[in-house]
């Protein structure tokens, strides 16, 4: 009799620890989904905007988005720009409580340098009072960090007197800087122009930059000429 009794309680007790493996189990896999990250592009360039979203979980979830690169997001769907190049490893987490599940993604970011090319042919100036300005210029966008500029100017067969400028004009406040300017004379002479600006060569700026470079003919003439600025990232 006993021993049915012990036999009876140990059943019981098993049964019931399979029940509950089975129930836990079940809740388990019903909120244990794996995120299906979607991504607007899996590679972009420097700046590039770069959107995020993620699929297959519950509505009532926290999601933390570790971006790769030292950002950390929030939520379903995020939006992200990147200031250098790299391949970054994005991890979506998601939060159901009691337990977490994640997914990752691999993008890769390029650097898009910009680039601004002007060439003109002969320019004339025979009144001394007055004066030619030609120029080029490019664009250094809000968010850029430590923007290299390379700005080259050709000029041939330069007689007179002419002045390069190299400016800065801040998109936001209209603040205007002179970077560089440098004077020549010459007869019949070829100008190369060529300068690196760091970013501590020029003031820091609201929202973009504009890099303009310009030649001013005082008096004379010059041949064809060539404005070439480079902006890296």
């Amino acid at each position: 009799m006993k021993k049915s009794i012990i036999i009876s309680v140990v059943t019981i007790l098993v049964l019931s620890c399979i029940i509950f493996l089975l129930l836990f189990n079940k809740d388990n896999n019903e909120k244990k989904n794996i995120p299906n990250i979607i991504v607007n592009k899996r590679c972009g360039a420097v700046m590039d905007e770069f959107i995020f979203s993620v699929e297959n979980i519950d509505n009532d979830v926290n999601v933390t988005w570790d971006l790769g690169d030292g950002n950390v997001s929030y939520g379903k769907t995020i939006k992200h720009r990147y200031q250098r190049s790299d391949y970054f490893d994005v991890i979506c987490r998601v939060d159901y409580g009691k337990s977490e599940v994640s997914s990752n993604i691999t993008i890769s970011v390029v650097n898009m340098n910009y680039y601004s090319n002007y060439n003109g042919n002969s320019i004339i100036n025979i009144n001394p009072i007055s004066s030619k300005t030609i120029e080029g210029s490019a664009f250094i966008f809000e968010g850029i960090s430590e923007p290299i500029i390379f700005v080259n100017i050709t000029i041939n067969n330069c007689y007179g007197s002419l002045e390069i400028l190299v400016l800065t004009y801040d998109i936001e406040t209209d603040a205007e800087s002179i970077v560089i300017s440098k004077s020549y004379n010459g007869i019949n002479q070829d100008i190369q122009f060529s300068e690196m600006l760091l970013n501590n060569d020029f003031p820091q700026y609201e929202e973009s930059l504009l890099i303009d470079a310009q030649i001013i003919l005082h008096n004379g003439r010059c041949g064809q000429w060539n404005i070439n600025i480079s902006v890296e990232y």
